[in-house]
Parts: C-alpha cells; structure tokens; sequence
C-alpha cells in the first residue's frame, strides 16, 4: 500500500498522482523544510488535502534526480503549475 499525492480540482483528483509520498520520502523532507508546512495538515498516514507552493514545486522538479523523481512525476508536476505565479499554492489530496 501507498500513499499518492493528487492535484485538487474543485474536489476532483487528476487520473495520475503527481508523486508518491510512502515511495519517495526525501520528497516529503523536502516539502518540510520549506515554508509549506506540507505535512501538518496529513494525518499520521500522510493523508489528507495539503498545498505546495509553485516556487518549491520547480525546485522539486530541477532537483529531480536527488529525489529519484521518475519522468513521469517530473511531467505531472510540470502540468500542476502550469500557468500559475511561484507564489501560488498547488492543492494536493493525498490517499
């Protein structure tokens, strides 16, 4: 079992999981020492709606072999931000 993180749409999840959260832990270490304060709002499973600002999205994704991003990952997380400010906030719904 795992946990994927998913970019919300009006409550509406994407087909894809941006990344997975239980396979890819520096991910979640990262996102924790940003000013997102990703997981505080997951429960102990690492579940629940949480947001990830833009500007640490591009950093995830120009660090992407430190973070064994697959091309895959790299591709959602490109369409996740598209047309949005690095000040903007990308919502995630994580089962």
């Amino acid at each position: 079992m795992s946990v994927r993180a998913y970019k919300v749409l009006n409550i509406e999840i994407k087909k894809e999981p941006s990344f997975n959260l239980w396979r890819q832990p520096e991910v979640i270490g990262f996102l924790n020492e940003q000013e997102d304060g990703f997981s505080d709002s997951l429960n102990q499973d690492c579940c629940g709606l949480t947001g990830v600002k833009v500007s640490s999205i591009k950093e995830l994704i120009k660090r992407a072999d430190e973070f064994q991003l697959d091309q895959g990952s790299i591709d959602c997380l490109k369409n996740d931000i598209d047309g949005h400010d690095d000040e903007d906030y990308v919502q995630y719904y994580c089962v």
